[in-house]
C-alpha cells in the first residue's frame, strides 16, 4: 500500500510475468521477450478524504513493441490498510480485496481475497498468483529501504508526494514512532 502511487516503480520491479518467479531467476531470463508495462495515475477524493484512487493502464506486449492484451485497473484506497482492486476485462468480473495490518516496526500482515465469476476463476487465479509474487517482489526493496524526514521528489514524483501527505493524515503525534539509534565511533 505504501507506493500505490509510484507508479514508475511499476515499470523497473513488475513487468516481468508474475508466472517466472522471482526476479533474475532462469524463467525471468527466458521469458524477457513477453513484459507488462503499466502507466497510470493517483488522486485523492475531495469529497471523501479517506479514500483514493489509483487508475492503471496495464499493456502485455511482446518483444515490448507488438501488444498482447490491453486492460485497465482502478484501485480504490480506503485508508492506509485496504485496497479494493477491480480490473476492466471484457467478460466477467473479478474484483481483490487487498488488507495490510501493521504488526510491529517494519513487519505487516498482509491478507489477499480475490473474488471471481466462474467464467473469470482461472483469471482470478493468475491475478492472485501475481498480486503475491508481486507482492515478493516489493518486500525485497522495502527490505533495504531507509526513511527520509525530508524526502526530496524529481519532478514526476509529485502523485507520491501527494500521496505522502494523502497517507499521514492517519497517523497523529500521539502514534508511537520508531526511535533510531545511532552510535558514533567515538573513540
Amino acid at each position: 500500500m505504501e507506493n500505490v502511487a509510484d507508479i514508475s516503480h511499476l515499470n523497473k520491479i513488475h513487468t516481468s510475468m508474475p508466472f517466472v518467479g522471482r526476479l533474475n531467476s532462469i524463467w525471468d531470463k527466458l521469458t524477457k521477450s513477453l513484459g507488462i508495462f503499466y502507466r497510470g495515475s493517483w488522486t485523492d477524493d475531495p469529497k471523501e478524504p479517506h479514500v483514493a484512487f489509483t487508475q492503471l493502464f496495464v499493456d502485455y506486449k511482446f518483444m515490448s513493441k507488438y501488444s498482447l492484451l490491453q486492460t485497465s485497473i482502478i484501485v480504490k484506497s480506503v485508508g492506509p490498510g485496504l485496497a479494493v482492486v477491480k480490473p476492466e476485462i471484457g467478460f466477467g468480473c473479478t474484483v481483490g480485496i487487498l488488507s495490510f495490518t501493521p504488526l510491529g516496526p517494519f513487519q505487516q500482515r498482509h491478507e489477499i481475497l480475490w473474488y471471481s465469476h466462474p467464467a473469470t476463476m482461472l483469471l482470478g487465479r493468475m491475478a492472485i498468483h501475481g498480486a503475491v509474487i508481486n507482492l515478493e517482489r516489493d518486500i525485497f526493496i522495502w527490505n533495504y529501504k531507509s526513511i527520509a524526514a525530508k524526502a526530496i521528489y524529481v519532478k514526476e514524483e509529485r502523485e507520491m508526494k501527494a500521496f505522502r501527505r494523502w497517507y499521514n493524515q492517519f497517523y497523529s503525534e500521539n502514534t508511537p514512532r520508531i526511535k533510531f539509534h545511532v552510535d558514533t565511533l567515538s573513540w
